[in-house]
């Protein structure tokens, strides 16, 4: 097996202080999101590139050069998460693709903006193919896959100044006419900032790394609400990419936040004042640092959610929706509902803010109007099954017995957990429905897992059976609704 690169200290790299000595764009040709992060990182050349967060297959990319980008076809596009609505894959190519469509269970409702977008990246690609000099960058290509797409690309755009180069580690090193493979450690998501600052210095690629942090990378990409959801560098990249670029405040944000989320409270503090001296109205920053005061018990909930609200009037919608979650959290339902309300106000088609807005609502026994903003989270994600629980539990208090259940039964056709069912035998014990009560209660006891253990013993309870003491944590069916779990928000903390 070859040998990993070696990953030295980047303060013992000698770089240049230009891009490369040809000044060459470097662009990815996809299958990994890391390629393009990478690149835009170290290059600091953030223009929006065709591939540039696709995960394209070998023999999809050469069909699409073959093709010249006349791909995605809208009956090949199917929503692979339908829930989150985010993740679209074509069935032609088999190409992957994060795309915030507004409205996910109709994403070709916003097919047109979609495709317009892709063809104007693709007449991009197209002009820096016939009058710029680049580089392009791929991962896990063999060689004969190398040579195919070269092929491909030149018969496409012949007489072009185009250079490819391979990254691949399970393979040993190669030549092509046009490029070279090399061997390259794999990574996750974003990869090791310090082995790609290695690699193209070495390659002569880039001069300074370190240029652009993920928050500029990321914030204005149609995607990053996606992908700003992964785990990002971690503490050790993030202190080097500081102590190289220090002028950047995105890197001491990152740093900030990832530190608050390792519970290192003092060290968060100190990298969010760095990035607030340098950036001092950023709205990302200035949420982050709110996060960070109220992990340090340095404000109170009602303040935080205040101060949320008040960034929230200047235009700040992610503000307004963190206030609502932390209202939510606070009980004061009355005051999330209408924090919500504001929020789905500037993004009318947020599928998780309407489910907030419902489960606040039913709090207040505003049931008419619970109904109505759940109805419309599932309109816009069907799939949700917490959003078909909830409307069960409304239903269910406004005695439409049959759509509650109707309602319940499709929450655990869209996920067989725990807590669907658990709704469900909720629900027909409500209304005297014991036998089917006690089967669905079996039916979570085969499960067999911990968190099972209210349903096991309201189980026996029904069969007459001595209840026995579980040392795990009950199911609560009737969680409060604000304060969320599923998932972090892109630029905040909750």
């Amino acid at each position: 097996m070859a040998p990993t690169r070696k990953t030295s200290s980047l303060f013992k790299t000698k770089h240049d202080s230009r891009r490369g000595p040809d000044d060459r764009r470097l662009v990815s040709l996809g299958l990994r999101w890391e390629v393009a992060f990478q690149l835009r990182m170290h290059s600091g050349d953030n223009t929006a590139q065709l591939f540039d967060w696709m995960a394209v297959p070998a023999q999809g990319l050469i069909e699409i050069l073959r093709k010249d980008f006349d791909v995605f076809a809208p009956e090949q596009l199917y929503l692979v998460d339908t829930a989150q609505g985010s993740l679209v894959a074509d069935r032609g190519t088999g190409v992957r693709f994060h795309h915030s469509f507004a409205h996910p269970a109709h994403y070709l409702a916003d097919y047109a903006a979609f495709i317009a977008r892709f063809r104007h990246l693709a007449a991009r690609f197209r002009e820096q193919a016939r009058t710029e000099a680049v580089t392009y960058v791929r991962r896990d290509l063999s060689e004969a896959q190398a040579v195919d797409l070269e092929k491909a690309y030149f018969e496409r755009f012949p007489n072009t100044d185009a250079q490819f180069l391979y990254l691949n580690d399970r393979i040993a090193p190669f030549a092509t006419p046009n490029g070279q493979g090399v061997f390259f450690s794999p990574e996750t998501h974003f990869g090791d900032p310090a082995a790609w600052a290695d690699l193209l210095s070495e390659e002569k690629l880039i001069g300074e790394p370190y240029r652009l942090s993920p928050l500029d990378i990321l914030a204005t990409e149609p995607e990053g609400r996606s992908l700003m959801r992964l785990r990002g560098l971690t503490i050790d990249q993030l202190e080097i990419a500081m102590e190289v670029n220090p002028d950047n405040p995105g890197f001491p944000y990152e740093l900030g936040k990832q530190y608050r989320l390792d519970g290192q409270l003092v060290e968060a503090e100190a990298a969010i004042e760095v990035a607030l001296r340098r950036s001092p109205d950023h709205p990302v920053l200035r949420r982050e640092s709110l996060a960070i005061r109220r992990a340090a018990n340095r404000m109170g909930e009602r303040a935080y959610a205040d101060a949320l609200l008040e960034l929230g009037a200047h235009d700040d919608a992610d503000a307004i929706l963190m206030a609502a979650d932390a209202l939510g959290a606070l009980q004061d339902y009355d005051a999330a509902a209408a924090a919500y309300g504001r929020y789905l106000a500037i993004h009318p088609m947020d599928a998780t803010a309407c489910f907030g807005k419902a489960a606040c609502l039913r709090r207040l026994n505003r049931f008419s109007e619970a109904e109505m903003a759940v109805t419309l989270c599932l309109q816009l994600a069907p799939d949700l099954a917490r959003a078909h629980v909830l409307r069960s539990q409304i239903l269910l208090a406004m005695s439409r017995h049959w759509d509650s259940i109707a309602a319940a039964q499709r929450a655990c056709k869209s996920d067989r957990s725990p807590r669907g069912l658990y709704n469900l035998a909720a629900v027909y014990e409500s209304l005297q429905q014991m036998e089917k009560a006690v089967e669905t209660y079996e039916e979570i006891e085969r499960l067999g897992t911990s968190v099972n253990a209210k349903a096991v013993e309201r189980l026996r309870q029904l069969r007459g059976e001595p209840v026995v003491a579980a040392n795990a944590e009950p199911l609560d069916p009737a969680a409060k609704p604000a304060s969320r779990t599923w998932g972090k928000r892109v630029f905040g903390a909750r």
